[in-house]
C-alpha cells in the first residue's frame, strides 16, 4: 500500500512539474548562431523552419522528458552529401546524453541563398515562434529562419 501511494505521489508531482515547465526558457544570440534552451516532454517536438514562400522547409526533433538545447550555427566548411565541403548552417539538438545533428546546405537546392543570423535586437518571439535569422535567396527574397516548440501531431 505504501509503495502504491508513493508511486502515485511521485507520478503526480512529476506531471505537475513537467506541465508547468514545458517551453523555451532562454535564448542566446551571437553573430554566428543562436542557442535555445528549454524543457520538453515526449508529447512535444522542436521545429526549425525556413519560411520559403512556395513551401517552408522544416527539421523536426523529438524529445524525452527534460531539458534540451538547440543550436543553429553558420558554417563555411561543413560536410555535404558525398563528402564535399560547402556553406550553410548546422542544427544541433542536445538532450541528456543524446545529440542529433542536421547539416543544411545553402548552396543549391533546396535552399540556395545566404544564411545570416539577425542582430539580437532584430530577433523576435511571437506566438511561441523565435525568429533569429534569414536566408536571402538569389532573387533577393528574405526567408525567415525560426525555432518553435510544439505539440506533436497525432
Amino acid at each position: 500500500m505504501k509503495i502504491a501511494v508513493l508511486t502515485l505521489l511521485i507520478t503526480c508531482l512529476s506531471a505537475n512539474l513537467t506541465l508547468a515547465a514545458i517551453g523555451i526558457e532562454k535564448t542566446n544570440v551571437e553573430a554566428t548562431g543562436v542557442e535555445v534552451k528549454g524543457v520538453a516532454d515526449e508529447s512535444h517536438e522542436i521545429i526549425v523552419t525556413i519560411a520559403k514562400p512556395e513551401k517552408p522547409l522544416e527539421w523536426q526533433f523529438g524529445y524525452r522528458n527534460g531539458d534540451f538545447s538547440v543550436s543553429v550555427e553558420t558554417s563555411n566548411d561543413m560536410t555535404l552529401e558525398g563528402g564535399a565541403k560547402g556553406k550553410g548552417f548546422v542544427i544541433t539538438k542536445t538532450q541528456a546524453t543524446g545529440k542529433s545533428v542536421a547539416n543544411v546546405a545553402t548552396e543549391g537546392e533546396p535552399v540556395a541563398g545566404v544564411f545570416a543570423v539577425r542582430p539580437a535586437a532584430g530577433c523576435e518571439t511571437k506566438d511561441g515562434v523565435f525568429t533569429f535569422a534569414d536566408v536571402t535567396l538569389a532573387d533577393g527574397t528574405k526567408c525567415a529562419v525560426s525555432i518553435r516548440l510544439t505539440q506533436k501531431k497525432v
